[in-house]
């Protein structure tokens, strides 16, 4: 099994840490030192968050991690929880009377990530918080680029949670400090007798007991 065969069936099966130690074998035998970081991330996964030496191997992930290739990282990271809306279709431009579809930025019902955690709340009640804006991250209508910007949050729709697997997005996702990579799969369930809003609400509840735990 060569490289790109294991990457391909750690995909399918995420969860089997066997496979991913058979790769860590693999890279040792071929002198490549990204076998520390598949063990290293096979120990974070493997070790409870309660467990005190959880932190320390993380932070040691952490610092594997910024040595190796980001794309080649996010094939072995699993999906990530992140809040998801799209762009309205048609909107009137202030004092004007013709329509325009889309932003500026943004085609109409583009598919843009929440970012960061910054005025996250205002996902949950855009028309309370109209004049807010929130920090997104989507392609550019263009030039189809990645961009991480600012956008109102009156020219959004549809703000639902979603587990991303794609690996360039979940790439550009942990370069902006989106706070679900410190949230496993596992320990957030989407509920579905709630509604979306709740759904969110309880994310960012969770986010908060892991990213702001006391030091």
């Amino acid at each position: 099994m060569e490289g790109e065969a294991f990457l391909r069936a750690i995909s399918a099966a995420p969860n089997d840490n066997t496979v991913r130690l058979v790769y860590a074998d693999w890279l040792e035998e071929r002198g490549d030192p990204r076998s520390e970081f598949v063990r290293i991330q096979v120990q974070v996964r493997e070790t409870a968050r309660t467990d005190e030496s959880f932190f320390g191997l993380q932070a040691r992930e952490q610092e594997v991690r910024s040595r190796c290739p980001a794309h080649w990282v996010a094939r072995l990271d699993p999906p990530v929880w992140c809040v998801v809306g799209n762009v309205i279709d048609v909107r009137t431009p202030f004092l004007s009377e013709e329509s325009v579809r889309g932003t500026r930025l943004f085609r109409p019902n583009a598919k843009i990530y929440l970012a960061t955690r910054s005025h996250w709340y205002a996902v949950l009640d855009p028309e309370r918080y109209s004049s807010e804006s929130v920090q997104v991250l989507g392609q550019h209508r263009k030039s189809r680029q990645w961009l991480l910007c600012w956008v109102g949050i009156r020219l959004t729709i549809n703000w639902r949670l979603k587990l991303i697997h794609d690996p360039i997005v979940v790439v550009r996702l942990r370069e902006a400090g989106w706070p679900g990579f410190w949230i496993r799969e596992n320990e957030f369930q989407c509920p579905s007798d709630r509604g979306e809003m709740e759904s969110i609400r309880g994310f960012f509840e969770l986010a908060w007991s892991v990213v702001d735990r006391p030091t």
